[in-house]
């Protein structure tokens, strides 16, 4: 149908197109069976109202294109709405794909931290899981979430296909690698924050760093259980050229001034010829 046979049928069908005006309403039905002013079914519902006795009635998204060369404030107005109407369903769609990111999202992370677990564990892994790490640890920027969304229900199946393949629970190694990342953190933090943490963890904790010695040191560490030894520094000054060699073998470092060294006995001195040398030892707090 063309336009002049579309605006013939309007006129005989509700009268001169100039008494009537768009109500910015559009309503979309679940399937085509509205019907439009012209005849034909429709799922697009946009509103026209008669400017005499207020009835309303219905156009179709295509037949409104008819009135540009017959009402072009009908025409405006009803392609306005068109555009509105496109946009808000566009933005409705986005925000329902932003959700369901937010869900995958936790499923991508749980498989990723199970598998950074299982190498952990192993110490090494095939070339297909480091593929994936690797993937995990390099993401992509992504210009759409339609885009984000295609990554991460990409590297779901590829996390749930090595999971299985390697038998790999994927719950339960995922929550101890979180274990496992919230003890480093607190390390970290008491490393920043307790200048006597870094003794009390060499010597409690050294190089146990399963998940299991980490709690344990920390579950006695908060109770107070665990005193650090006292750590010294002992410093060597004088001429200590002759000897610098022997110091060397015995672990002291040389500052620019002296030669230096930590220790725990506070009655430790090198074996060196003591000539010409002199010994300060200072608690380190």
């Amino acid at each position: 149908m063309n336009s002049a046979d579309f605006v013939k049928r309007f006129i005989d069908e509700l009268g001169d197109v100039h008494n009537w005006y768009h109500n910015g309403v559009v309503n979309e039905l679940p399937y085509a069976c509205g019907l439009c002013v012209c005849g034909h079914q429709i799922k697009f519902e946009y509103y026209i109202v008669n400017r005499t006795n207020n009835e309303k009635r219905t156009l179709g998204s295509e037949c409104i294109e008819h009135f540009k060369d017959y009402d072009i404030d009908l025409y405006n107005s009803l392609i306005s709405s068109k555009k509105n109407f496109k946009n808000k369903k566009k933005q409705e769609k986005e925000e329902i794909l932003k959700n369901e990111c937010v869900v995958l999202e936790e499923k991508y992370t749980l498989n990723t931290n199970a598998l950074k677990e299982y190498k952990k564990l192993r110490g090494f892994v095939l070339q297909d899981i480091y593929s994936y790490l690797y993937d995990a640890s390099h993401p992509r920027k992504y210009k759409t979430t339609t885009g984000y969304y295609k990554f991460l229900t990409s590297m779901i199946e590829r996390g749930n296909a090595l999971c299985k393949m390697y038998d790999i629970p994927i719950k339960e190694f995922a929550d101890m690698y979180a274990q496992r990342e919230f003890y480093f953190n607190r390390i970290r933090h008491e490393l920043d924050t307790n200048k006597k943490f870094f003794g009390i963890m060499e010597e409690y904790l050294g190089s146990n760093r399963s998940v299991e010695g980490m709690k344990e040191f920390f579950d006695k560490y908060d109770a107070g259980m665990l005193v650090p030894t006292p750590t010294y520094e002992i410093i060597v000054t004088g001429k200590t050229y002759p000897v610098k060699e022997s110091l060397k073998s015995e672990g002291f470092m040389w500052s620019g001034r002296d030669w230096r060294k930590i220790i725990k006995d506070k009655e430790y001195r090198p074996l060196v010829d003591t000539t010409n040398i002199e010994f300060t030892v200072n608690e380190i707090e």
